[in-house]
């Protein structure tokens, strides 16, 4: 670990010490390992010397012998031997004098050396050729006077190996000498090196050791959540560290506050929750996966009459009438596709036995415990009394009415005709609306009676093979006269297309369609009939140039009482049930129905019905896209 600490005069005389005396010490070991490396480069260089001074008089030797040898026996060998000592003498006098380069006087005795032995190794090829040339006499007399110059030789030999041997004996003593000295001087600097670091660990670590201890010091404090001591002054590791300790302490405590800021607003939170989950007019149940209750709201408890401790833990379907023979698990998975995401009617059950109807809807999910549900319980009783009562009224008024309005209606007619008299022209005219004002009541009045009878599931359907073409010629049929009142044309397309229907309902159906899309229209424009056949469905469309349907309109006109403009019931008749019976036809035929339009540009209103297999036409078929 570095420290940046400031020192005195006397701490920098500590710290100069010990370097002076590093430097020392590295220098003498330095020179004691080139002392050695010296002395024991002084022994191989004489080994090296004392070998090739060996490997010559060897040579010498060998190729006086080989001569002699030759010329008693006269072999080839012989002579072969003496060629190869001659040719080894020269190499290894080379190597010689590149040894003693750096050394003059032992290079002369080489060189002096080298002479003779020149000149005795031509004194042996001249007695090689005399004894070649058959004068052994003169061969062996030649070889008689080589003696002078091999003792010659022999001589500045044993000079020179003397010498070197003495440097060869007495290298490794000197070696020994180099190897104690350093031995000593390691010794020695390893025990002061020992004090030296001894003595500046104690200098030291006196400011250190107080430093680390107000460090320590802050490590509890921060532990205990207790305001830390001053900051360490300077910029080492230490300080630097305190300083970490400081931010870490800082960090805390404002991460404390904001978790007591965050639970208060939980705490807060969870209360403004608990109170709107306790003061909910409809009933919460959370249900684990396997339908068992784990909580539920006052609400639930007022509903079904059942205490809380009375429901935990029970199955839900126990809420429910008519489950007794259902498993808790098959109930849960019941409801879990009918009422997920949707709203779906059930008969509850009180815990004094009585049933009432209720809205029920589910929600899956993710709890620390696994999966949960929540159940949405509404009782409904209060609205379903309110809407049989409504029915009970409908169905009453509809009736005293109809018959009523039916006898004026014969009764106009009648006046119309001039069964009571003649009619002025104005009376004519004041007949006419007459008969048109009872005309929209009686049909106001049947469509009612229709929508009362679809919600209560009593519309009668005489369902059967129905040809498209003929519901859309019937439906023309219907329109005509209105069309041509309001000078609108009417275009269809021709289509083979069958599907199983109420043939009267799609007549009903297609005549609003088309009644809508005239009144909407301007005069001289058209309104179009397409059909077409796509994924085993049939769909019949009419469009029209009209002024359209906003896109916030699209949905709603579909419900009863609907209009995209509230003066349309005034201007342009009608009361909006007409596009909620559609639909409720359709739907009740297995079809869907829908509106595609811009605002400007005129409406396409479309209805899908399941197309018959055996449909001899199975091509789309219809008229080009509706231009306006």
């Amino acid at each position: 670990m570095r420290f940046n600490l400031k020192l005195s005069h006397k701490g920098l005389i500590l710290v100069s010490v010990p370097l002076a005396f590093e430097l020392v010490f590295v220098a003498i070991l330095y020179g004691c390992l080139q002392q050695a490396e010296i002395e024991i480069s002084r022994e191989a260089h004489a080994k090296a010397i004392l070998s090739h001074i060996s490997n010559v008089m060897r040579d010498m030797i060998e190729a006086g012998t080989a001569v002699g040898g030759y010329a008693v026996t006269g072999k080839p060998a012989h002579a072969g031997h003496f060629e190869a000592a001659v040719q080894r003498i020269t190499p290894e006098f080379a190597a010689l004098e590149d040894l003693l380069k750096d050394s003059p006087g032992e290079l002369s005795s080489i060189k002096r050396i080298g002479a003779l032995a020149q000149k005795a190794v031509a004194c042996l090829h001249e007695s090689k050729e005399l004894i070649d040339s058959g004068d052994r006499i003169g061969g062996y007399k030649r070889l008689s006077d080589l003696k002078k110059s091999m003792r010659q030789i022999g001589n500045e030999a044993d000079q020179s190996v003397e010498m070197w041997k003495k440097i060869e004996e007495a290298s490794p003593l000197a070696q020994a000498r180099a190897r104690q000295q350093l031995k000593v001087f390691l010794a020695a600097g390893v025990g002061f090196n020992i004090l030296l670091a001894v003595s500046l660990a104690l200098y030291f670590n006196k400011g250190t050791s107080d430093r680390l201890q107000i460090l320590m010091d802050n490590t509890t404090r921060l532990a205990r959540g207790q305001p830390l001591n001053p900051p360490l002054p300077g910029a080492d590791e230490i300080a630097r560290l305190d300083q970490v300790f400081s931010d870490m302490a800082r960090a805390l405590s404002e991460a404390a506050a904001k978790e007591r800021e965050i639970t208060e607003n939980a705490l807060a939170a969870e209360a403004r929750v608990r109170m709107i989950i306790e003061t909910m007019p409809v009933g919460l149940v959370i249900v684990d996966a396997s339908g068992v209750i784990d909580v539920l709201n006052p609400a639930t408890e007022e509903m079904f009459g059942y205490r809380f401790d009375e429901l935990s833990g029970q199955p839900l379907k126990m809420l429910f009438a008519g489950c007794g023979q259902i498993d808790d698990h098959s109930f849960l998975q019941e409801i879990k596709q009918k009422a997920t995401g949707k709203i779906v009617d059930r008969e509850a059950l009180s815990k004094d036995g009585r049933s009432f109807p209720v809205e029920l809807s589910l929600k899956e999910f993710n709890y620390l415990e696994g999966p949960r549900f929540l159940a949405v319980i509404l009782d409904v009783t209060a609205r379903h009394e309110v809407e049989r009562l409504k029915r009970e009224f409908v169905a009453m008024a509809s009736h005293e009415l109809r018959t009523p309005l039916t006898s004026v209606q014969g009764f106009l007619t009648l006046l119309d005709e001039g069964a009571y008299g003649t009619l002025t022209d104005n009376g004519q005219r004041k007949v006419k609306l007459a008969d048109r004002n009872i005309s929209r009541l009686i049909k106001l009045i049947n469509d009612l009676l229709d929508i009362e009878k679809m919600e209560a599931g009593k519309l009668d359907m005489q369902v059967e093979k129905v040809e498209i073409s003929q519901i859309i010629e019937r439906s023309i049929e219907s329109v005509a006269s209105f069309a041509e009142q309001h000078s609108v044309k009417l275009v269809a397309s021709e289509s083979k297309s069958t599907v199983r229907a109420d043939g009267d309902r799609l007549v009903q159906v297609l005549v609003n369609l088309l009644s809508n899309a005239v009144k909407f229209s301007q005069p001289g424009q058209s309104v179009s009939i397409a059909v077409t056949e796509s994924n085993n469905q049939v769909e019949v469309s009419v469009s029209d140039c009209g002024r359209g349907v906003p896109e916030k309109f699209k949905e709603a006109i579909f419900e009863r009482f609907q209009q995209v403009d509230a003066s349309d019931s005034r201007k342009r008749g009608g009361a909006g049930l007409g596009l909620a019976i559609c639909k409720a036809i359709i739907e009740q035929l297995s079809g869907t129905i829908g509106v595609e339009s811009q605002v400007g540009k005129g409406s396409t209103f479309w209805f899908r019905l399941p197309l018959l297999l055996e449909s001899p036409g199975k091509e789309p078929v219809g008229l080009p896209e509706h231009s306006c």
